[in-house]
């Protein structure tokens, strides 16, 4: 019985914060939704956003995902899309030699500031993922990103830089939400048709198919967890080990990334 009214709390929630976030605005507050257009809207959401965003996050055991997956941070860490640094509380400091947090909002790096030194963050700069350059290759030994793959204009370039900036035997922590083959199709009309207003409201294309993404990338998914109605994902991604491992990506485990539905055109 515990079982089952603790999954109906969490169905009941995930159904009033999808109701709020599809419905938050009627009106068309642009005609053409791009970098520049997102990037004013994380400015302007900075100041609120943990109250609009994280406050849902707990009701949707969101935040008990995040703690799990940053469990898994050790050495040295880059978290890109750190936002207001809600992750900043879970690192383990017993794990994590050094953290470099990164975002591409200002704002939301002036918010994140405000704990950064209390919680023992290395670096916090405006950066863009994908673009890295002033990293070496191979200079991280996790890479962090929760919920930054559907904000950014092209999140294979970002993928592709998480891939070169991590060591051969590190690990690349996702925490996202979007699409893939296996989500229920009421869920995807759901997704695709209240795609765009979302993305007016809170900068963020959350229809994008996640898995295929990164195994486009040539990474490895050795854990992948879905909830949600197979919307939100839980990867730990890694680099093959070796070139015939990488050849092998092909024929990935059916139901992650292989045979997907066609792509989302904002992907």
């Amino acid at each position: 019985m515990l079982l089952v009214f603790v999954g109906s709390g969490a169905t009941a929630a995930f159904w009033m914060i999808m109701h709020h976030y599809v419905l938050k605005s009627d009106e068309r507050k642009t005609d053409v939704i791009d970098e520049a257009y997102r990037r004013k809207v994380f400015q302007v959401l900075a100041a609120t956003y943990n109250e609009e965003i994280i406050r849902g996050e707990r009701w949707l055991g969101i935040t008990r995902m995040r703690k799990n997956l940053l469990a898994r941070a050790r050495g040295q860490v880059l978290e890109l899309a750190a936002g207001t640094g809600t992750n900043f509380a879970y690192y383990d400091p017993k794990k994590v030699d050094y953290l470099c947090a990164v975002d591409l909002s200002p704002n939301m790096i002036t918010e994140a500031k405000r704990d950064a030194a209390a919680l023992r963050v290395s670096e916090l700069a405006v950066g863009n993922a994908e673009d890295l350059s002033q990293f070496a290759d191979a200079t991280f030994d996790t890479v962090v990103d929760t919920f930054g793959m559907c904000s950014y204009e092209h999140p294979e370039r970002a993928l592709a830089e998480m891939k070169r900036v991590v060591k051969e035997d590190g690990s690349i922590l996702l925490l996202q939400h979007g699409m893939c083959r296996r989500t229920y199709k009421w869920m995807l009309r759901i997704l695709n048709n209240n795609a765009e207003r979302h993305a007016e409201n809170y900068g963020c294309w959350w229809n994008r198919d996640v898995p295929k993404l990164v195994h486009e990338a040539g990474l490895d998914m050795p854990y992948f967890r879905m909830r949600h109605f197979r919307t939100t994902f839980f990867i730990v991604a890694k680099k093959p080990k070796n070139k015939k491992q990488l050849a092998a990506a092909d024929d990935v485990t059916p139901g992650i990334a292989a045979d997907h539905a066609t792509a989302d055109k904002h992907s």
